[in-house]
């Protein structure tokens, strides 16, 4: 764990080929204060701070440094949408959050069926922007991004020159609020694998 400002934590994992050593998953997260009360983020306070302090690394810089913005997604110029999505109650927690689970779940439900029989998930980047309550109705919206040009005959499926896909996601309420935004990369299967 590491300090992220004044307002949260950062958090890294990493998954390694016992046999070989070689990293197989690479993940980072960041974490927040937020005001039980009012639902906006809050800093920490110091008593938090100094019960955090033993653990977190000093100088530490995340695993995986991702400087790439998440864009907005215009609702007209989206390439699929997956509408009625919503949570059970077995998806909340006990402050009645949705589990980061579902989010995940929500984003590849969103992506259309013939990348994922012709692809495997690389990268997922996931930025939460508004709470997403138990009566919620999402719909998943999703854009095919990069080198992707629906109008060229030789990228009609959607690869681009490296057999990658991105796709850039949107979860959004039925009012139209945005819930969270993400980034998928998409490798090509090969025979082999």
């Amino acid at each position: 764990m590491y300090e992220l400002g004044n307002n949260g934590i950062g958090i890294d994992w990493s998954f390694t080929d016992m046999k070989t050593g070689e990293p197989l998953i690479l993940a980072s997260s960041s974490c927040v204060m937020m005001n039980k009360k009012t639902r906006r983020l809050s800093k920490f306070i110091e008593e938090a701070r100094k019960e955090l302090k033993p653990y977190l690394m000093p100088e530490w810089s995340p695993l995986i440094e991702n400087t790439r913005k998440l864009q907005v997604i215009n609702i007209d110029t989206t390439d699929f949408t997956c509408l009625g999505s919503s949570p059970g109650w077995n998806d909340m927690d006990m402050n009645q959050h949705v589990n980061n689970a579902k989010y995940f779940q929500w984003i590849l439900e969103g992506t259309p069926s013939w990348i994922m029989r012709s692809h495997q998930l690389s990268s997922i980047n996931l930025e939460f922007r508004k709470e997403c309550g138990m009566d919620a109705t999402l719909k998943c919206l999703s854009k095919m991004v990069g080198n992707y040009n629906s109008e060229s005959d030789n990228s009609a499926t959607g690869h681009n020159n490296e057999g990658l896909i991105e796709v850039e996601h949107s979860l959004r309420l039925d009012s139209g609020l945005e819930v969270a935004r993400a980034r998928t990369l998409w490798n090509t299967n090969h025979p082999d694998n």
